[in-house]
């Protein structure tokens, strides 16, 4: 994908998620009062070419540019969060790849919730593990499985 000036598409993001302030949260909150919202939710996920096990590099770091967008993840969070007013909740689920402990644990930290491998692959178009960093409850269907480990919550999905 291409947009004009700017081949980059990781350049592209940063520089709009950088418009993100105080002006555009209380604009956005406000908005989905308004419409009768009772939550914002927060996705996102972030280039995982400096996390993932198969590039076997830790490269979580604010200035490496394959990583700089995760740090404005919870700057985001925080601006709505901070209008979020009344009966609107803003919750969160982010997605990277399945990478080392260090970094996981990293993310995990500055995320302030626990990160969830779900292995989708026999159910969707997926065709690898993933890590979802949420901060509400996963609860599985009848069929599935889902267990607490050291680091994260598993949850095995069946066909």
């Amino acid at each position: 994908m291409t947009y004009p000036g700017n081949n980059n598409i990781e350049e592209v993001l940063f520089k709009y998620v950088g418009l993100l302030n105080t002006s555009w949260a209380k604009s956005f909150t406000a908005e989905a009062v308004e419409k009768g919202a009772e939550a914002i939710l927060i996705i996102a996920g972030v280039p995982c070419k400096g996390l993932s096990r198969q590039n076997g590099i830790f490269r979580l770091n604010p200035k490496q540019k394959d990583s700089a967008l995760f740090f404005q993840i919870p700057r985001v969070e925080e601006l709505i969060k901070k209008e979020a007013l009344g009966p609107l909740r803003a919750a969160k689920i982010i997605e990277n790849a399945v990478m080392e402990k260090a970094p996981q644990l990293t993310m995990t930290d500055k995320l302030g919730c626990r990160p969830t491998l779900i292995d989708a692959r026999h159910t969707c178009g997926s065709s690898s593990p993933g890590l979802f960093w949420t901060d509400f409850e996963i609860v599985r269907l009848q069929r599935e499985k889902l267990t607490k480990n050291e680091v994260q919550n598993e949850l095995v999905m069946v066909a």
